[in-house]
Protein backbone atom coordinates (compact mmCIF):
# COMPACT_ATOMS: atom_id res chain seq x y z
CA UNK A 1 0.00 0.00 0.00
CA UNK A 2 3.06 2.11 -0.35
CA UNK A 3 1.99 3.75 -3.38
CA UNK A 4 -1.02 5.25 -2.54
CA UNK A 5 -1.36 8.59 -1.43
CA UNK A 6 -1.84 8.44 2.14
CA UNK A 7 -1.21 4.63 2.94
CA UNK A 8 -2.04 4.76 6.75
CA UNK A 9 -5.17 5.92 6.08
CA UNK A 10 -6.12 3.36 3.81
CA UNK A 11 -4.60 0.55 5.74
CA UNK A 12 -7.31 2.15 8.95
CA UNK A 13 -10.19 2.12 6.52
CA UNK A 14 -9.57 -1.58 5.33
CA UNK A 15 -8.98 -2.66 9.01
CA UNK A 16 -12.38 -1.05 10.44
CA UNK A 17 -13.99 -2.52 7.47
CA UNK A 18 -12.89 -5.77 7.87
CA UNK A 19 -13.46 -5.83 11.66
CA UNK A 20 -17.32 -4.67 10.97
CA UNK A 21 -17.83 -7.40 8.29
CA UNK A 22 -16.53 -9.64 11.37
CA UNK A 23 -18.78 -8.22 13.36
CA UNK A 24 -22.35 -8.84 11.59
CA UNK A 25 -21.72 -12.16 9.97
CA UNK A 26 -18.97 -13.97 12.12
CA UNK A 27 -17.27 -14.38 8.75
CA UNK A 28 -15.67 -12.58 5.36
CA UNK A 29 -17.83 -14.64 3.19
CA UNK A 30 -19.73 -11.82 1.31
CA UNK A 31 -21.44 -13.90 -1.22
CA UNK A 32 -25.16 -13.54 0.50
CA UNK A 33 -25.17 -9.71 -0.31
CA UNK A 34 -23.59 -10.63 -3.79
CA UNK A 35 -26.93 -12.47 -4.90
CA UNK A 36 -29.05 -9.32 -3.41
CA UNK A 37 -29.86 -6.27 -5.18
CA UNK A 38 -27.47 -3.89 -6.30
CA UNK A 39 -28.96 -1.07 -4.35
CA UNK A 40 -29.95 -2.86 -0.92
CA UNK A 41 -26.01 -3.94 -1.13
CA UNK A 42 -24.80 -0.69 -1.45
CA UNK A 43 -27.07 0.45 1.47
CA UNK A 44 -25.59 -2.25 3.34
CA UNK A 45 -21.88 -1.25 2.63
CA UNK A 46 -22.42 2.49 3.24
CA UNK A 47 -23.20 1.12 6.85
CA UNK A 48 -20.00 -0.44 7.68
CA UNK A 49 -17.73 1.45 9.58
CA UNK A 50 -14.83 2.88 7.43
CA UNK A 51 -16.29 2.54 4.24
CA UNK A 52 -16.39 5.95 1.96
CA UNK A 53 -18.41 6.81 -1.01
CA UNK A 54 -15.00 5.82 -3.06
CA UNK A 55 -15.40 2.38 -1.53
CA UNK A 56 -19.03 1.90 -2.54
CA UNK A 57 -18.78 2.61 -6.02
CA UNK A 58 -15.22 0.81 -6.58
CA UNK A 59 -17.30 -2.14 -5.21
CA UNK A 60 -20.26 -1.74 -7.14
CA UNK A 61 -18.67 -1.30 -10.33
CA UNK A 62 -15.55 -4.03 -9.86
CA UNK A 63 -17.57 -6.73 -8.04
CA UNK A 64 -21.55 -6.12 -8.17
CA UNK A 65 -21.31 -5.26 -12.00
CA UNK A 66 -23.13 -2.15 -11.57
CA UNK A 67 -22.50 1.37 -13.47
CA UNK A 68 -20.74 3.75 -10.41
CA UNK A 69 -17.64 5.63 -11.08
CA UNK A 70 -15.19 5.85 -7.76
CA UNK A 71 -14.01 9.27 -6.97
CA UNK A 72 -11.67 10.16 -4.11
CA UNK A 73 -9.72 13.27 -2.61
CA UNK A 74 -7.44 13.54 -5.27
CA UNK A 75 -10.07 13.69 -7.46
CA UNK A 76 -12.31 16.10 -6.18
CA UNK A 77 -9.44 18.50 -5.93
CA UNK A 78 -8.53 17.68 -9.23
CA UNK A 79 -11.92 18.32 -11.24
CA UNK A 80 -12.38 21.65 -8.42
CA UNK A 81 -9.22 23.07 -10.26
CA UNK A 82 -11.12 22.20 -13.44
CA UNK A 83 -13.78 23.92 -12.57
CA UNK A 84 -16.10 20.70 -13.79
CA UNK A 85 -17.48 20.92 -9.52
CA UNK A 86 -18.17 23.45 -6.99
CA UNK A 87 -16.75 23.95 -3.27
CA UNK A 88 -20.47 22.34 -2.31
CA UNK A 89 -19.95 19.55 -4.55
CA UNK A 90 -16.53 18.70 -2.96
CA UNK A 91 -17.70 19.13 0.19
CA UNK A 92 -20.65 16.87 -0.63
CA UNK A 93 -18.52 14.22 -2.43
CA UNK A 94 -20.46 14.15 -5.43
CA UNK A 95 -20.15 14.76 -8.87
CA UNK A 96 -23.55 15.60 -10.66
CA UNK A 97 -24.40 13.24 -13.66
CA UNK A 98 -20.85 11.75 -13.79
CA UNK A 99 -22.77 8.29 -14.69
CA UNK A 100 -25.05 9.34 -16.95
CA UNK A 101 -22.07 11.12 -18.77
CA UNK A 102 -20.02 8.32 -19.42
CA UNK A 103 -21.48 5.06 -20.64
CA UNK A 104 -21.06 1.69 -18.66
CA UNK A 105 -19.44 -0.14 -20.92
CA UNK A 106 -16.38 2.85 -20.12
CA UNK A 107 -16.97 2.82 -16.53
CA UNK A 108 -14.12 1.07 -15.70
CA UNK A 109 -11.54 2.80 -18.00
CA UNK A 110 -12.95 6.19 -17.54
CA UNK A 111 -12.71 5.27 -13.70
CA UNK A 112 -9.12 4.07 -13.51
CA UNK A 113 -7.92 6.99 -16.21
CA UNK A 114 -9.38 9.29 -13.35
CA UNK A 115 -8.29 7.92 -10.68
CA UNK A 116 -4.71 7.83 -11.64
CA UNK A 117 -5.29 11.48 -12.24
CA UNK A 118 -6.57 12.35 -8.28
CA UNK A 119 -3.55 9.98 -7.50
CA UNK A 120 -0.91 12.44 -9.51
CA UNK A 121 -2.77 15.54 -8.11
CA UNK A 122 -2.83 14.41 -4.62
CA UNK A 123 1.14 13.03 -4.76
CA UNK A 124 2.47 16.39 -6.24
CA UNK A 125 -0.59 19.60 -7.28
CA UNK A 126 3.34 21.11 -7.84
CA UNK A 127 4.24 18.49 -10.45
CA UNK A 128 4.88 19.96 -14.25
CA UNK A 129 3.33 16.85 -15.78
CA UNK A 130 0.53 17.53 -13.76
CA UNK A 131 -0.24 20.67 -14.57
CA UNK A 132 0.24 19.84 -18.02
CA UNK A 133 -2.50 17.53 -17.99
CA UNK A 134 -4.97 19.74 -16.41
CA UNK A 135 -3.99 22.75 -19.03
CA UNK A 136 -4.76 20.65 -21.86
CA UNK A 137 -8.02 19.71 -20.20
CA UNK A 138 -9.00 23.18 -19.51
CA UNK A 139 -6.53 25.95 -20.54
CA UNK A 140 -8.31 28.67 -18.27
CA UNK A 141 -7.89 26.85 -14.97
CA UNK A 142 -4.26 28.87 -14.44
CA UNK A 143 -5.50 31.02 -11.75
CA UNK A 144 -6.59 28.23 -9.75
CA UNK A 145 -3.56 26.25 -10.57
CA UNK A 146 -1.67 25.41 -6.72
CA UNK A 147 0.91 28.06 -6.23
CA UNK A 148 4.32 27.12 -3.69
CA UNK A 149 4.69 29.59 -1.42
CA UNK A 150 7.11 32.28 -1.74
CA UNK A 151 10.46 32.06 0.32
CA UNK A 152 10.73 33.93 3.53
CA UNK A 153 13.69 36.99 3.14
CA UNK A 154 16.41 36.26 6.25
CA UNK A 155 15.81 38.08 9.50
CA UNK A 156 18.09 41.08 10.06
CA UNK A 157 20.21 40.45 13.38
CA UNK A 158 18.07 42.69 16.43
CA UNK A 159 20.27 45.95 17.29
CA UNK A 160 19.97 46.15 21.59
CA UNK A 161 17.91 49.00 22.05
CA UNK A 162 19.58 51.89 24.01
CA UNK A 163 18.87 52.30 27.90
CA UNK A 164 17.58 55.77 29.32
CA UNK A 165 19.80 56.71 32.34
CA UNK A 166 19.00 58.45 35.59
CA UNK A 167 18.48 61.97 33.43
CA UNK A 168 16.40 60.44 30.85
CA UNK A 169 19.03 60.54 28.17
CA UNK A 170 19.12 57.64 26.21
CA UNK A 171 22.54 56.01 25.87
CA UNK A 172 24.07 53.19 24.04
CA UNK A 173 24.09 50.24 25.52
CA UNK A 174 27.32 49.92 27.91
CA UNK A 175 29.14 47.25 27.58
CA UNK A 176 30.81 45.21 30.42
CA UNK A 177 33.55 46.60 31.83
CA UNK A 178 36.93 43.85 31.72
CA UNK A 179 38.03 42.60 34.81
CA UNK A 180 41.64 44.25 36.15
CA UNK A 181 42.36 40.87 37.68
CA UNK A 182 42.90 39.30 34.02
CA UNK A 183 45.54 42.70 33.10
CA UNK A 184 47.40 42.06 36.31
CA UNK A 185 47.95 38.48 36.10
CA UNK A 186 49.14 39.19 32.63
CA UNK A 187 51.09 41.73 33.38
CA UNK A 188 52.89 39.98 36.22
CA UNK A 189 53.41 36.66 33.93
CA UNK A 190 54.81 38.76 31.37
CA UNK A 191 57.07 40.60 33.09
CA UNK A 192 60.64 39.02 33.74
CA UNK A 193 62.87 39.07 37.03
CA UNK A 194 65.29 41.73 36.01
CA UNK A 195 69.40 40.78 36.18
CA UNK A 196 71.59 42.14 38.38
CA UNK A 197 74.06 44.85 37.33
CA UNK A 198 77.46 43.47 37.21
CA UNK A 199 78.57 47.44 37.26
CA UNK A 200 77.11 47.81 40.51
CA UNK A 201 78.59 44.81 42.42
CA UNK A 202 81.27 45.63 45.03
CA UNK A 203 83.61 43.68 45.81
CA UNK A 204 84.99 43.09 49.76
CA UNK A 205 88.14 44.13 48.87
CA UNK A 206 86.99 47.48 47.26
CA UNK A 207 85.79 48.20 50.91
CA UNK A 208 87.97 47.12 52.85
CA UNK A 209 90.77 49.64 50.97
CA UNK A 210 88.35 52.80 51.34
CA UNK A 211 88.38 52.47 55.07
CA UNK A 212 92.03 51.57 55.53
CA UNK A 213 92.24 55.29 53.16
CA UNK A 214 89.94 56.90 55.61
CA UNK A 215 91.72 56.05 59.00
CA UNK A 216 95.13 56.85 57.50
CA UNK A 217 94.33 60.59 56.40
CA UNK A 218 92.65 60.55 60.37
CA UNK A 219 95.94 59.76 61.45
CA UNK A 220 98.29 62.16 59.57
CA UNK A 221 96.62 64.98 60.55
CA UNK A 222 98.35 66.95 63.29
CA UNK A 223 96.32 67.57 66.50
CA UNK A 224 95.63 71.27 67.44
Amino acid sequence: MACLPDPRAAANRVKRVLHSVFESTFSFDLEEHRKNNIGATAVWLKKLDGTTRFTVAYTVQAALGGHAIPVDAGTFAALRVLDLITDKDAADETVPGLERAVAKSKGIEFGSMLHELGANYAANPYSSAVREILLKINPECESRLPKRRAKRAPRKPQETPPRPNQAGIKTKASTPPKSTETKRSRKKSSTKPLKPDPRKKTSSRSVASRKRSSSKGLSKRKPR
